[in-house]
């Protein structure tokens, strides 16, 4: 109502994407490379959901479902039976967004997911040093300095060698994603809200179901928008090359189980 385009546009100039749904991995495996059971697979950053065509499966006025089914062609990256469910529902000023995923395979499954929406930042010029700015709070509410790590470098590795505190609320720049992907680990953050330039917040993106959540723009692009990521997953540790069973922040169904995933985002 108030005329103002909150998700990126997705030029791809900047970035082709608007909010795609990371599965089944969040960020890479070790040198595009994974194991399961001691055989090879090779998967791209956040796996293939991202560019695969959901079957709408239900509709209504505030709200829509979709589904995708694994498949002959995703058996050959993944050799797991999946059936994913996404839902989602405009309540007020929020939209909710509910993914389940379901084992509908004979075997253990192993999965990661996670979300990438992107928000435009409010009177965008590339010539200021600061386009806005964040703050996190943690599962209990309260707000707090997280600490980060960067992360998809050296073969699709997470460093975690230099592990920083951030003081909130964070400036967000053009150098701030210098070194690739903020990554808030260890189940620190269940809210983060975005602000403008005067710091008046717009933006929040909620999720308690969240283990690590990443904070992301283009690197060198100086670019219009910052993405707010809740995940389940994330990226390998650098030389990893375990079984998937053994990856950091995996998550195991067996036969005829299911998962579900929550995330909202609010304008405020």
């Amino acid at each position: 109502k108030d005329g103002v385009e909150y998700i990126w546009n997705g030029d791809p100039k900047y970035w082709g994407r608007h909010a795609p749904i990371l599965f089944p991995i969040v960020g890479q495996v070790f040198n595009g490379e994974y194991r399961v059971d001691g055989e090879v697979f090779h998967l791209g950053q956040h796996g293939f959901a991202r560019d695969a065509d959901f079957e709408e499966v239900g509709s209504a006025e505030t709200g829509a479902t979709f589904q995708l089914l694994s498949s002959a062609e995703s058996l050959k990256k993944y050799p797991y039976d999946f059936e994913l469910t996404a839902d989602y529902k405009l309540e007020g000023c929020s939209v909710i967004v509910t993914w389940t995923v379901r084992n509908i395979g004979d075997k253990d499954m192993y999965y990661q997911i996670g979300t990438h929406p992107a928000f435009n930042y409010l009177d965008f010029s590339e010539e200021d040093e600061i386009h806005g700015y964040m703050e996190f709070y943690g599962m209990d509410g309260a707000r707090i300095d997280p600490t980060v790590v960067h992360g998809f470098r050296n073969g699709g590795a997470v460093d975690r060698e230099t592990p920083l505190r951030v003081c909130c609320p964070l400036a967000l720049k053009g150098s701030t994603f210098s070194g690739d992907a903020l990554m808030l680990e260890d189940s620190q953050v269940a809210r983060t809200v975005l602000m403008d330039k005067s710091r008046r917040p717009y933006i929040e993106v909620e999720s308690t179901c969240s283990e690590v959540v990443g904070i992301w723009s283009p690197v060198g692009k100086n670019a219009p928008f910052v993405c707010i990521e809740p995940w389940q997953g994330r990226t390998d540790r650098c030389g990893f090359v375990g079984d998937i069973s053994e990856r950091d922040y995996i998550h195991r169904l067996s036969p005829a189980a299911s998962s579900t995933f929550r995330y909202t985002i609010s304008v405020l």
